[in-house]
C-alpha cells in the first residue's frame, strides 16, 4: 500500500492529540485520491454521514470571492449538514 507511511504518520499524530486533550472520540484514517470536495462528499454519502466537519482558512472577502474554498464547495454539494470551522485568528 503506497499510502501506508502517510496513514501511519497521521494515525500517530491523531493519537497524540487525543491523548493531549483527553478525548475518547473514535477516529479512522482514510486516504483517497480525486478532487477534494468530490471525494469528501462521496465518502459522506457512502457512509451515510450525519454531518461533515471541514476547516476553512481566514481570508478576506476578495480572496473568498475570487477563489472558492473546499469548504464552500462541500457545503454546496453535500446531502448532509456541513459544519465549517474557521481557522483560529
Amino acid at each position: 500500500d503506497l499510502h501506508y507511511p502517510l496513514r501511519r504518520q497521521r494515525q500517530m499524530c491523531i493519537r497524540d492529540r487525543k491523548i493531549a486533550c483527553g478525548s475518547s472520540v473514535e477516529t479512522d484514517i482514510e486516504v483517497r485520491s480525486g478532487q477534494i470536495e468530490e471525494v469528501i462528499v462521496a465518502y459522506a454519502d457512502e457512509f451515510d454521514a450525519d454531518l461533515i466537519v471541514v476547516g476553512s482558512p481566514n481570508r478576506s472577502w476578495l480572496e473568498t470571492f475570487l477563489d472558492t474554498s473546499v469548504a464552500r464547495k462541500v457545503t454546496r454539494s453535500a446531502l448532509c449538514p456541513v459544519l465549517v470551522v474557521p481557522e483560529p485568528a
